[in-house]
């Protein structure tokens, strides 16, 4: 059976596209990607069923083979953008008005782990990511209405959970060198072990004329400073002393090296750059330590090394244990682009956990609606006001149900003289009757603390989805369609939105619509 380096280089034309994506693939399972299973026999037809990243990163790295083959000018920067772009312009549309941007990203975190993303592709990366958030397409601006830092929050923290691209890059290339340490017998492990020198010489950072810009990424970034936050939360856990250097390496009390904690050893110590396995040998089922001098201590250095030895006795070596490194942020130890990307987040920004947000995307909605109420909450909905505030010029301020009072999101959703009723009709379903708050995230925290009950209590908030949504697309018609104002639409198309949402997400919500109307008191807890 040919292996994989056994397979003939052709010549690259475009008349070979089979023969040269099949010798793609496996070049990408040594340099790119680690994780996708290949073998000898691993037909072109089974390609066909691999996951969207993994095409998306065949397709990039496919037309920068091809196109560094026929010209010396490719910038590969260009094609990666161009096939982004040309994939947020289909989705445009459906996304401008607060769908989820997940697909979109994923494009983006199958190329981010080949290589660092150069600055410049990061910021037009972002900005299509931004065009396609709010709407614009990728040759119109719109106002962006949310700073994008606040956006790249958890949602539980008041964000919507999209990826940094700078930080995921940074995250994602961070994973090379765990893999490179725990994978050492993979064929392009021991590639990149003869080449480079594995993950030892990211330790050192040091990089030679002819290595490639991959690896040069790949050092530069461990260098990073965002990147000692990573091997901060990276653990030695001790065995053999197979791959863990005595002096430089934070293996006791995993806080500082011994060369740095007892610099005046380390100078005189014969077994620099030494594992621990290196340092000593068993005696029966008893470890010795073996350490060599190049000088006698003196006598002021005799109470350090007496703390030295003491320290290093402490430490329990297991012969039939290989080392290995333990990802403290995970229960399991496991290092993860996930954790590690939140750990970079967190340090980068740190906000508290905010209860409104929680309680809001637990709601079993579509994304549309809820994304909706994020921005209703954070007051970022483009009323009349707000676009005031941002420059926008608007004739007419005022209100477009009541005629009395300019327009902004506590009046036009919760105090207007023609909405307020809506509300008060809602309550007398339950037997309450309360003043609301004006303001918009006090009145969504208020109207799920007013009933009991888990299932009432997501009704009555899911309730609350329904109505001001509605609100809004009845304020959009008879702004943009001179249509005039019908409380009772208003009330009728919320009810029917609601049911709509319970009947597709409450497996045990059977209720016809007719009949759950009829008897709404009963209907937000059955």
């Amino acid at each position: 059976m040919t292996t994989w380096w056994e397979v003939p280089m052709l010549p690259m034309t475009h008349s070979r596209p089979l023969r040269l994506l099949h010798l793609l693939m496996h070049s990408l399972r040594v340099w790119f990607s680690p994780y996708v299973p290949l073998s000898p026999s691993f037909g072109f037809f089974h390609y066909v069923s691999l996951s969207h990243s993994v095409w998306v990163s065949l397709w990039v790295t496919l037309s920068l083979w091809v196109s560094l083959s026929h010209s010396s000018q490719c910038i590969p920067s260009q094609h990666i953008l161009r096939e982004i772009k040309s994939k947020s312009q289909l989705a445009t549309g459906s996304t401008a008005n607060g769908y989820s941007t997940n697909q979109n990203e994923r494009s983006f975190s199958s190329l981010e782990g080949l290589g660092r993303v150069p600055l410049k592709v990061a910021d037009k990366l972002v900005t299509i990511q931004r065009r396609f958030l709010w709407g614009g397409g990728s040759d119109h601006r719109k106002i962006a209405w949310v700073k994008w830092r606040m956006v790249c929050l958890p949602k539980d923290k008041g964000g919507l959970g999209i990826k940094d691209i700078k930080t995921f890059n940074t995250a994602l290339l961070a994973k090379w060198r765990w893999e490179m340490f725990q994978q050492p017998g993979e064929p392009w492990a021991r590639i990149l072990v003869s080449k480079y020198g594995g993950w030892r010489s990211l330790e050192e950072g040091k990089t030679g004329g002819h290595d490639s810009i991959w690896w040069k990424d790949i050092i530069s970034t461990h260098n990073l400073q965002q990147n000692r936050a990573l091997m901060r939360e990276t653990e030695w856990r001790l065995g053999c002393g197979d791959k863990c250097r005595f002096w430089e390496d934070c293996w006791v009390d995993n806080d500082v090296p011994l060369k740095l904690k007892y610099p005046r050893l380390y100078q005189i110590s014969s077994q620099q750059q030494q594992t621990i396995m290196q340092m000593g040998s068993f005696s029966g089922a008893v470890w010795e330590w073996q350490l060599n001098w190049r000088r006698p201590l003196f006598d002021n250095e005799i109470a350090m090394a007496d703390d030295f030895i003491g320290k290093i006795a402490q430490q329990e070596i297991l012969p039939h244990r290989p080392d290995f490194w333990w990802w403290k942020p995970d229960p399991g130890g496991k290092f993860s682009s996930k954790s590690a990307y939140g750990l970079l987040w967190g340090d980068i920004m740190e906000s508290n956990q905010e209860v409104v947000f929680k309680e809001l995307w637990k709601l079993k909605i579509p994304p549309k609606a809820s994304v909706f109420a994020w921005r209703l909450i954070k007051d970022r909905l483009p009323t009349k006001l707000n676009l005031n505030r941002r420059q926008v010029a608007v004739s007419d301020t005022m209100c477009p149900f009541c005629r009395s009072h300019e327009e902004d999101a506590a009046h036009l959703f919760f105090n207007c003289s023609k909405i307020l009723p809506l509300w008060w009709e809602s309550l007398s379903w339950i037997g309450i009757l309360t003043a609301p708050p004006q303001n918009p995230r006090e009145h969504f925290m208020q109207h799920g603390q007013q009933v009991v009950g888990i299932t009432k209590s997501t009704r009555w908030k899911c309730w609350w989805v329904a109505v001001t949504w509605t609100i809004w697309q009845q304020r959009n018609r008879i702004v943009f369609q001179n249509q005039g104002f019908n409380g009772s639409k208003v009330m009728d198309d919320a009810l029917l939105l609601l049911w709509s949402w319970l009947k597709s997400n409450e497996k045990d919500f059977t209720v016809h619509f007719n009949q759950w109307t009829t008897n709404l008191s009963l209907g937000f807890c059955t």
